[in-house]
């Protein structure tokens, strides 16, 4: 486990005059990357081989006709996004004043142990929190939400619950990382959409089994 002192030790040698946001070239990165503009900060994206064109030339930072154009300063390019738990490459992020900011994708590919025991570049927020978006964890955002008196839709236990319109989340049968939405107003109309997901292979009994439905 990482801990505090060691991320602050790292922060403590940053200059904060010159932070820049780091993201990993996926999800939400562009608008992470204009957010960081926004606010005056430089940026930079951490790219797997063969998907950077989005960052290294169509949003480029770049000067024309008197305009500011692009949002991303710099582009890191890895053979793997799991690349940049390198020494080598969080040495790098360092020496660049990075401050990290995760998004959904950093924690499907490069994991929540990762992140908790091996990513030594500062992240905006608590990397110990990442892991409750998680439905499967014990105490996961339904948890906070609850402990902390913040409302949020009712959940049903089983689809003969329902009795108004719901919104099913079920994860992916090709990707268990994402999930497969539905809208259902009685078990009935929950079994037909659910059927027909199933037959188009798209998710999974299994996968419907561990469905949210909300």
């Amino acid at each position: 486990m990482i801990r505090r002192d060691e991320v602050l030790e790292a922060v403590e040698r940053y200059s904060m005059d010159d932070l820049r946001i780091g993201v990993l070239g996926s999800h939400s990165a562009l608008e992470i990357c204009r957010g960081a503009k926004d606010e005056g900060f430089k940026t930079i994206v951490v790219c797997q081989r063969g998907r950077e064109k989005t960052y290294a030339k169509y949003y480029r930072s770049r000067r024309r006709f008197g305009r500011e154009l692009g949002v991303v300063d710099e582009v890191i390019v890895l053979d793997k996004f799991k690349d940049m738990l390198d020494e080598r490459i969080q040495g790098e992020l360092r020496s660049k004043n990075a401050l990290f900011v995760p998004h959904r994708s950093l924690c499907v590919y490069v994991g929540y142990q990762a992140l908790e025991n091996e990513f030594k570049v500062p992240i905006l927020g608590n990397r110990f929190l990442l892991k409750v978006e998680e439905r499967d964890v014990e105490r996961n955002q339904y948890y906070l939400m609850e402990k902390a008196g913040i409302p949020y839709p009712k959940i049903f236990k089983d689809p003969s619950e329902i009795d108004r319109l719901v919104l099913v989340k079920a994860p992916e049968a090709a990707r268990g990382f994402e999930r497969a939405f539905f809208l259902a107003a009685s078990p009935r109309e929950f079994e037909e959409k659910a059927e027909e997901l199933l037959r188009k292979g798209m998710i999974t009994e299994e996968g419907l089994e561990r469905a949210v439905i909300e």
